[in-house]
Order: structure tokens, then C-alpha cells, then sequence
């Protein structure tokens, strides 16, 4: 993956890309569980990705799946799933549509290699085509790939707000 063009590397997936896109989900899930993540490696989790997947491709999910595909004819070496969900605004009393990061998901071969921040860079744009005023996303604060995602965008002129802190006590006997 050398060279500075990895936007040229995105494209919008498509119905025919569901089983790739499970798979990587599936990977993404067990790669949790091994680190011992509140994600859960089960049918359940997995199901659910099947059907964000299905519901953009078939239009009733306003929003974008990419794959980052930086050699033609090779396997995706990460995907970005956004979609809508309504968030009160707190600027307005009415509420807005904002864009949900639902996923981010980058081979273990290809990290830190820019496949994240150039998915998250080809899908601004189309995010702003839907008329999404912002994106919200929640970050585990142990997942220091995804802790990137803020610098990239104040990098790209965005204003970050935090709204609020999510705190997991964990009382298992050690």
C-alpha cells in the first residue's frame, strides 16, 4: 500500500459485497473477544451487522458502507459503515439526523497504514451528499486505533464534542 493516493483505494460497496462484509465482521468480532472487549463474539452481534449491511443495501439505511481495496481483484483491507440515527440537538429543540459511525474495521495486516483515515476522509463527502449535519461515534478507550479518528478530523477543520463520558466499573474478582 504504498504511495499517498489511498482515497483512489475507496469505493462504495455494493448487495454483491455482503458475504466480504460479514466476514470482516466476523473477524472484527472475534479479534474483540480475544481482547477481552464488552464486544460479544456471538451470532447475535453478528446478525446485527448482517443487518445494518442488508438494510444499506437495500436503500432503507440512509447511509454508506466503503471497503478500502488498495489492489484490484485482492481481498478489502478495511470497511467503514455509517448510518443515520437521530440525536436531540443542542443547538435546537427539534431533533437532527445525525451520521452514526456503525463500524470501522481494518485487516491486522494493514494497520497504520492509513486505511482508516483515508475511509474516513472518502466518506465525508458523501455523508454531507446526505445531508448529515455531523457524525457521532462511540470510542472504547482502550481501542487507540479508533482514539486517531478525533485527530484526523480537527485535522480536516471539524469541531469535536464530547457529550458525554461513558464509565464501565468492572467488579469481577481479580
Amino acid at each position: 500500500m504504498s504511495g499517498n493516493n489511498h482515497l483512489a483505494a475507496c469505493r462504495l460497496a455494493t448487495k454483491e459485497d455482503r458475504a466480504e462484509f460479514v466476514r470482516m465482521w466476523a473477524s472484527y468480532l472475534e479479534e474483540n473477544r480475544s481482547d477481552g472487549s464488552l464486544i460479544h463474539a456471538d451470532e447475535h452481534n453478528l446478525k446485527v451487522y448482517r443487518d445494518y449491511f442488508d438494510a444499506y443495501a437495500t436503500g432503507m439505511l440512509r447511509g454508506i458502507c466503503l471497503f478500502f481495496e488498495p489492489y484490484e481483484g485482492g481481498a478489502p483491507a478495511g470497511a467503514l459503515l455509517i448510518g443515520e440515527e437521530f440525536q436531540p440537538s443542542a443547538m435546537h429543540d427539534d431533533l437532527e439526523v445525525y451520521a452514526t459511525l456503525l463500524g470501522v474495521w481494518v485487516d491486522p495486516k494493514c494497520r497504520v497504514q492509513g486505511v482508516s483515515v483515508a475511509l474516513t476522509e472518502a466518506a465525508l463527502p458523501l455523508l454531507r451528499e446526505h445531508g448529515f449535519p455531523g457524525i457521532r461515534t462511540d470510542i472504547r478507550g482502550d481501542n487507540n486505533g479508533a482514539l486517531g479518528l478525533e485527530a484526523v478530523m480537527v485535522r480536516l477543520g471539524h469541531t469535536i464534542r464530547q457529550i458525554h463520558k461513558l464509565i464501565l466499573v468492572d467488579m469481577r474478582e481479580e
